[in-house]
């Protein structure tokens, strides 16, 4: 994965595909847009048409509540155990991000979705990287990932 900027590097590559659990056969393309692995993201952040796609498909059976920002939360107990891996095409690579990396418990039994909108590119953040060994090696120009 390359490396772009030198004053503020990002590891970047096209994000154009994604897909739920184990239904590869059910992939999803979208336009090759820029996404970029950074640890100064919390959340996975994506197009919206994109992003509003996967929350309303991850959340289509579930009871839950949308506060005014457009955050989704939902009951911990009831759904965490239950949802999907998300595999996101990073490049030439899979990346897949579990249920309970890309929902967080924020008190109680309530959990939020941690997947948002953003306009121009993919930020892949600390919700893809909860579930890998990320090293970024500057000196080399490239990143390692390993689940």
């Amino acid at each position: 994965i390359k490396m772009i900027g030198t004053q503020n590097p990002y590891w970047q590559a096209v994000v154009d595909g994604f897909y739920f659990g184990n239904n590869k056969s059910k992939k999803y393309t979208t336009d090759q847009v820029l996404g970029i692995m950074d640890s100064g993201w919390s959340t996975i952040a994506g197009p919206k048409a994109e992003v509003d796609f996967i929350k309303k498909t991850i959340t289509d059976k579930m009871t839950t509540t949308t506060d005014n920002q457009g955050n989704i939360y939902f009951s911990c107990s009831k759904y965490l155990s239950s949802l999907p891996s998300l595999f996101i095409r990073w490049g030439d690579y899979w990346l897949e991000v579990q249920g309970k990396d890309y929902a967080i418990n924020t008190s109680g039994d309530t959990c939020l979705l941690f997947i948002s909108e953003n306009e121009s590119f993919w930020a892949l953040g600390m919700t893809v990287m909860r579930g890998y060994y990320v090293t970024y090696d500057v000196t080399n120009d490239r990143v390692g990932i390993v689940p």
